[in-house]
């Protein structure tokens, strides 16, 4: 039992050391491209869906967890809510609370089963409520009021 969970973390350490890596060679490949040593990624982007589990979940780890050496964005997630008993209130009220530098929960029109806007506005409303000095939103020509 204890030589399985060691070979476990053994594995585990080899994965994160490969994705660092991988990282650090891509940095290399876009200053390279680019010839601008400040051509690099400024934040990591991410998607999480409920097939991931708590293993990959930022909704059951902080963004300090990942070890990471930028800020993380959540770039989609289910608008009804990442998993079964959590909505996206509580989805982005997570996010923010644990460090994560944005979030944006999928989709806008629910073609797919993942809801739409209206699943959506609850958890980014609280954010604009409770936060308003940290979320900059561009309305663009809508006004604010009409914002589900």
């Amino acid at each position: 039992m204890l030589k399985d969970n060691i070979t476990e973390l053994q594995m585990a350490v080899v994965q994160i050391k490969s994705a660092r890596a991988f990282i650090e060679k891509t940095m290399e490949k876009l200053i390279d491209a680019g010839g601008d040593p400040d051509g690099t990624l400024d934040f990591y982007m991410v998607h999480y869906y409920d097939w991931a589990k708590e293993e990959y979940s930022p909704f059951h780890h902080p963004a300090s967890y990942w070890e990471l050496d930028k800020p993380i964005v959540i770039g989609e997630f289910s608008a009804k809510g990442p998993y079964p008993g959590i909505d996206a209130r509580a989805a982005y009220d997570s996010l923010y609370h644990n460090g994560y530098a944005g979030a944006l929960s999928w989709t806008w029109t629910g073609h797919d089963g993942h809801g739409n806007l209206n699943d959506a506005a609850p958890g980014m409303k609280y954010l604009l409520n409770n936060f308003p000095g940290e979320i900059c939103i561009d309305y663009g020509n809508s006004k604010k009021d009409s914002i589900p």
